[in-house]
């Protein structure tokens, strides 16, 4: 995925915007459901064998989804080399940080669509664990330039927010 910058506040504000766009798209809907099950006002769309069915294949693909987002984010980082250039490698970064967000997007999803199919708490657990996993893939110019294992020359031009070739 191509995104255009030319310092890296800009790359940071447009990863930030991303980030925190999936949270907020999927924080509002989840909200709303949460607090109508609170006080009974959806009732549960699935019950008996076909419910506990549809909320085990929902739980193990929300589960995978979160595993995916964290196992491919350091996985990808086999197909990183230091020889790349800074842009390279931010680039590289950006691109495996949006799958990173879109995972726990759909993990996000699937922990809502179970919560309206019935009411199993089970659910709202999950999706604070998909939260705090997007916590610990919160953009960060630190954290970014200690994974990337970015030299001296590069740390300051991310860090002084200076125009990157």
């Amino acid at each position: 995925m191509k995104v255009s910058y030319q310092t890296s506040m800009q790359f940071f504000n447009k990863l930030n915007l991303l980030f925190n766009g999936i949270i907020a798209g999927t924080l509002l809907p989840f909200g709303i459901l949460f607090l109508g099950r609170q006080k009974e006002m959806f009732p549960a769309l699935l019950e008996g064998t076909i419910g506990i069915v549809i909320t085990v294949i929902i739980l193990v693909l929300a589960i995978y989804l979160t595993y995916q987002s964290h196992h491919g984010f350091k996985i990808s980082f086999k197909e990183y080399s230091k020889e790349m250039a800074l842009r390279e490698k931010m680039d590289f970064y950006y691109d495996i940080s949006v799958r990173r967000y879109y995972y726990l997007g759909g993990a996000s999803l699937c922990a809502m669509i179970g919560l309206l199919l019935n009411t199993h708490g089970i659910f709202s657990l999950f999706y604070l664990i998909v939260l705090f996993m997007f916590s610990l893939g919160r953009p960060e110019v630190r954290k970014m330039m200690d994974q990337l294992a970015l030299n001296e020359e590069e740390r300051k031009l991310v860090y002084d927010k200076l125009e990157i070739k």
